[in-house]
């Protein structure tokens, strides 16, 4: 009697252990801070530092790419694509904040309000909160230190919401955000 039970609380033990130990509870402190409007209680899951390196390099990428290479072919184009890019990329880098991962992770897109990408060009970006985006995430393990969450954007709204891949890294025993990836085409856009 005493062998199974020893068996069982060792069990217990290393699924504790296992939970303890992978990106879920990072995951669910971020899901709770989003949903209380948390700053202080969202900061201790965003490694904020990379996370304004990777979006700097995403917004310099994504200008270098629509750029094309006739433009990048020549002296001033290039020059014209790097400063642009370098632009784009301190202002998408100072979202590396509480209240942009809040706006990020919601699948807002800020800078997007008032284009001719099909938005209502009457609607002002509001800061309010949106529907839990952890509804129906996608939820995958990529190695032993890199998790992805993945938020589908909302195809009945008319908001501008995206598709968000939310990245999490592991640094030491801990889990942290560490990159937030905006699908480039439009979630409210029919195909």
């Amino acid at each position: 009697m005493k062998k199974p039970l020893l068996i069982l609380a060792v069990l217990v033990v290393l699924a504790g252990l296992l939970y303890a130990l992978s990106p879920l509870p990072a995951v669910r402190g971020i899901r709770d801070a989003l949903r209380e409007d948390d700053d202080v209680a969202l900061s201790r899951h965003v490694d904020y530092d990379a996370l304004g390196r990777n979006l700097r390099a995403h917004a310099e990428d994504y200008v270098a790419r629509r750029a094309g290479a006739s433009v990048r072919g020549n002296v001033f184009g290039a020059f014209a694509v790097d400063v642009a890019g370098r632009v784009a990329g301190g202002l998408v880098e100072s979202l590396a904040t509480p209240t942009g991962v809040k706006t990020l992770m919601a699948g807002r897109v800020a800078w997007r309000q008032g284009t001719a990408s099909g938005l209502s060009l009457d609607a002002p970006f509001s800061g309010e909160p949106v529907a839990d985006p952890f509804v129906n995430a996608r939820y995958r393990l990529e190695s032993l230190s890199r998790f992805r969450v993945t938020f589908a954007g909302d195809p009945e709204a008319d908001s501008g919401t995206l598709a968000v891949n939310v990245i999490l890294e592991r640094q030491g025993l801990r889990w942290k955000l560490t990159d937030i990836d905006l699908d480039e085409t439009d979630a409210t856009r029919t195909r």
